[in-house]
């Protein structure tokens, strides 16, 4: 299925597509930086999902994968949002509030093998549950100042690039797996 194709699909990530192949005179996402409002145009913000999706693929994240963000909501949640669903995983939101436990509890439940975590302070939060749920096999980070074995978003990012220069439709290859009722005939798989 080629990229005009899956933009007639009737899922996520064909909208994402549709919303890319549109000609807006607005800004895709408006971010608050240092005090100041900052425009991310449609095509940066289409760039670094692809570049993300692919370093998710890289990682071995595919279709009915599940993956966990513990963060507060901010430009990197929903670009790493967008990425997953270009590849048919699902997104499973923690809130950034929750005690340690309650992490634990969702991660366990959900079936979640990789968790994004938006510093060193959730991190922490989950690193009891990475040792105790086998599940597990990855932590990412959104900011770049953890000190762990977590990959940052930053490495995501060129792991993806130099998946996207070796393989240009890696990403076109998952994103034509997916079906519209893909997500409610799917349960997560219990350790």
């Amino acid at each position: 299925m080629s990229k005009s194709e899956s933009i007639e699909a009737r899922t996520l990530s064909a909208l994402w597509l549709r919303a890319l192949s549109e000609a807006r005179p607005t800004p895709a996402f408006l971010v608050k930086l240092r005090g100041e409002w900052r425009d991310v145009s449609w095509d940066d913000a289409g760039r670094s999902v692809e570049e993300l999706a692919a370093g998710f693929l890289s990682l071995g994240i595919g279709k009915g994968d599940r993956v966990a963000i513990l963060s507060r909501t901010r430009l990197e949640w929903t670009l790493s949002d967008w990425a997953l669903i270009a590849i048919g995983a699902l997104v499973v939101p923690i809130y950034p509030t929750s005690p340690a436990l309650e992490c634990a509890y969702v991660l366990g439940n959900s079936g979640a093998r990789f968790v994004i975590c938006e510093d060193a302070g959730q991190l922490a939060k989950v690193a009891p549950a990475r040792r105790e749920l086998e599940v597990l096999e990855q932590l990412i980070v959104l900011d770049e100042e953890s000190e762990s074995d977590a990959v940052s978003l930053t490495e995501l990012r060129e792991r993806g690039r130099a998946l996207l220069a070796s393989d240009p439709e890696a990403v076109d290859r998952a994103r034509a797996r997916i079906r519209e009722d893909d997500a409610l005939h799917s349960a997560p798989s219990r350790p």
